[in-house]
């Protein structure tokens, strides 16, 4: 089993990227903007949702969304956030500027992509979702479709979420991952009445548990247009 691991991760690192990293910037106590440059990025596609990877080892990977493609620049952004001490975490600690890092290709789960239509979208999340809220603002923006974000991160993070995403919604973290955010949607969050929204829940697994159950039994929203995506759980490793 070990083997048949280890060729699989060989055939994911041939088909990577060969990038260098341009830029390594902490951004706050917890937060952190990777930029990667490569020519082949200037071909290149990306949609909201998709998820590239990192190894961290002769048979792992650590997953990360990417923030921003831009072509011209031939750079691939990527804001995570620093949250522990696991295998991600010191890869890119190990990192600086001018390194070599392969970057694999990205993909997104058959059931968590960008909708094709026009309707308005929804994102809940963490610190761990701020990459893919910067892609979905690019790309709503670029359709002129209607995007509500609403992240839950920790106060010392707050000014440079704001920085990052002016027009989202922030509420500062407790102790229990995803309880301020519970708080927020049972006592302020107003759904638009004029069409019915996509929902977009990522981040926490637990967290999402609730709030898709709070969506569904609370607000009757379909199951349908409701999309999941857990990044971390509490009691896991690695997702």
């Amino acid at each position: 089993m070990a083997r048949k691991l280890r060729i699989l991760a060989e055939l994911v690192e041939s088909r990577s990227y060969r990038t260098t990293l341009v830029a390594k910037d902490r951004l706050s106590e917890n937060l952190e903007r990777l930029v990667f440059g490569c020519e082949k990025f200037r071909t290149a596609e990306i949609s909201p949702c998709d998820v590239t990877s990192f190894r961290v080892s002769r048979n792992d990977f650590r997953h990360y969304t990417p923030a921003l493609l831009d072509q011209a620049a031939a750079e691939l952004t990527i804001v995570v956030q620093r949250h522990g001490n696991g295998p991600g975490e010191k890869l890119i600690e190990s990192w600086n500027a001018g390194d070599a890092v392969s970057v694999s290709e990205w993909a997104s789960a058959r059931s968590f992509r960008w909708p094709a239509d026009e309707l308005p979208v929804v994102l809940l999340g963490d610190a761990t979702v701020i990459s893919l809220a910067l892609a979905m603002t690019e790309r709503a923006s670029s359709e002129g479709r209607d995007l509500t974000v609403i992240l839950e991160v920790d106060r010392a993070d707050r000014v440079a979420t704001t920085e990052l995403l002016p027009k989202a919604t922030i509420v500062n973290a407790g102790a229990e991952p995803g309880a301020a955010l519970d708080g927020w949607l049972h006592e302020d969050f107003v759904p638009a009445a004029e069409s019915a929204p996509w929902y977009y829940l990522a981040g926490h697994g637990q967290s999402i548990q609730r709030q898709r159950a709070w969506l569904r039994e609370t607000l009757d929203v379909d199951r349908r247009r409701v999309k999941t995506q857990p990044y971390w759980a509490t009691g896991k490793i690695g997702l």
